[in-house]
């Protein structure tokens, strides 16, 4: 189940692009640690990433040890269309 859903930064993106895989996650903490924003509240039995504080850097994404948090958006790489 998606959660955290608030739109940050720019109207033309409908939701955050992270989906959070909760039959998978075990709560362990790994996302809330990496998170320089301060986005990801870990709860009792649920994660939720505010997407006002979101910066999108991906560092939960990489950071979770079973592949819990998933980025389903589009990259844009600057210099490229």
């Amino acid at each position: 189940m998606e959660r955290g859903r608030r739109v940050p930064r720019d109207s033309s993106i409908p939701r955050l692009p992270i989906t959070i895989l909760e039959g998978v996650c075990d709560y362990c903490g790994c996302c809330v640690g990496v998170c320089s924003a301060d986005a990801i509240e870990l709860r009792a039995s649920s994660i939720e990433i505010d997407e006002e504080r979101c910066t999108l850097c991906m560092k939960c994404v990489h950071a979770c040890p079973l592949g819990a948090l998933l980025y389903q958006g589009t990259l844009k790489i600057e210099g490229k269309p």
